[in-house]
């Protein structure tokens, strides 16, 4: 049960908070179309990296306007490879990516201190790696002691 929760509150993540930007948007500086540039969309996101074709493509940067923060590795503008996610609400994910998607191995810290460290596919936990929540934290601690 709790494990479900956790997949789908990784898959809501994903819907809700797209690290992709879409529309059209400007080339403010440097080379967007084979080079190193700085690309603003008309949503308001910027991306700051590296271009090939006219496309993200290498190590680059996407900030969106909500707060939301990509960097890492892009493929075919989208994220692919290996890089890290940060929300808003003070949520991280670090780990590999697969079309937009977390895929592979990869750590998932939720706002609330929980933590999921393991297999992703498709941008859900596959069950296939440990939980940690904030108590079991406290509880390992004062076993320690």
């Amino acid at each position: 049960m709790i494990l479900q929760l956790g997949a789908l509150m990784v898959s809501l993540l994903m819907v809700f908070i797209p690290v992709t930007s879409f529309g059209s948007g400007t080339c403010i500086k440097g080379n967007c179309e084979n080079g190193r540039g700085t690309f603003i969309f008309s949503d308001g996101s910027i991306y700051e990296g590296q271009f090939e074709e006219g496309k993200r493509c290498g190590q680059g940067t996407l900030t969106r306007p909500g707060g939301s923060t990509y960097v890492g590795e892009w493929n075919d503008n989208r994220p692919h490879g290996y890089g890290t996610w940060m929300c808003p609400d003070g949520g991280k994910y670090v780990g590999e990516w697969k079309r937009n998607k977390f895929d592979g191995q990869g750590i998932f810290t939720y706002a609330n201190g929980s933590t999921y460290k393991g297999e992703f596919k498709y941008g859900s936990t596959t069950g296939k790696g440990t939980w940690i929540y904030p108590d079991d934290k406290d509880d390992k601690a004062q076993a320690k002691k």
